[in-house]
């Protein structure tokens, strides 16, 4: 009876002991995936806060600084992220994600001037594409991608440089968005950054500016944005 006792303590213990280690785990996941986000950006990354179910996974806060010397502070800021796929099909070699919900989101657009087509999110979009330059076997399909209450701000550099806050995009959904290059983390941050870049262009049409900036009117819309090929990572 004691040895059966004694097993089942030291059953308890190593169960109490496995539990601890991975709570420690989770509450390490945001400063692991913020500083290996910060080395891809070349920016500062932060989360405040994740939290994991068999199912879901949460993410609070989530911001990626913008580049030295820019007007705009803030390149990128999701007050709620929530992604929804069972956590076993992160181990597989084709990741599908159902969906993927950004609330209250702050996109920061900024160019050298009101001439150029450089711009805060060419480089950033170059920098995560430098990262993930290496094959990779996995890859990642995001079945609905949903982002809700989408502030855009728009910024020019230069001592005449104006500063434009777009009016709110309440609702966007995209569909079937896929990556297969890189890490999963970096694959499914590629994608979405990719489709909101694009579709904030489009729905907003600041082609629309552009053609009057760059002189292209009449120009179909992948000659158009083709410039501007960085920011969607394509």
């Amino acid at each position: 009876m004691r040895r059966i006792f004694s097993i089942f303590s030291s059953f308890i213990v190593f169960m109490i002991f496995l539990g601890f280690i991975g709570y420690v785990l989770v509450l390490r996941i945001p400063s692991m995936l913020s500083k290996s986000l910060s080395k891809s950006f070349q920016v500062s990354v932060t989360m405040q806060d994740l939290s994991l179910s068999f199912h879901h996974v949460d993410i609070e806060q989530f911001a990626i600084a913008n580049l030295p010397n820019q007007k705009l502070r803030t390149a990128l800021q999701i007050q709620h992220s929530h992604v929804t796929a069972p956590l076993t099909e992160y181990t597989k070699e084709h990741i599908v994600i159902e969906e993927i919900s950004l609330d209250n989101v702050y996109l920061g657009l900024e160019f050298d001037s009101a001439k150029s087509t450089k711009g805060n999110w060419s480089v950033l979009m170059q920098h995560l594409e430098n990262s993930t330059s290496a094959t990779h076997d996995k890859t990642v399909l995001i079945r609905k991608l949903i982002i809700t209450n989408l502030t855009v701000e728009v910024a020019y550099l230069g001592k005449d440089g104006s500063r434009k806050t777009l009016p709110v995009i309440d609702r966007l959904e995209l569909f079937d968005i896929q990556n297969d290059q890189g890490i999963p983390t970096e694959q499914i941050l590629h994608s979405i950054l990719g489709q909101m870049l694009k579709s904030v262009f489009i729905k907003e049409n600041l082609k629309n500016m552009l053609d009057t900036i760059l002189k292209v009117p009449n120009k179909s819309l992948d000659t158009l944005l083709s410039p501007l090929k960085g920011l969607f990572g394509g």
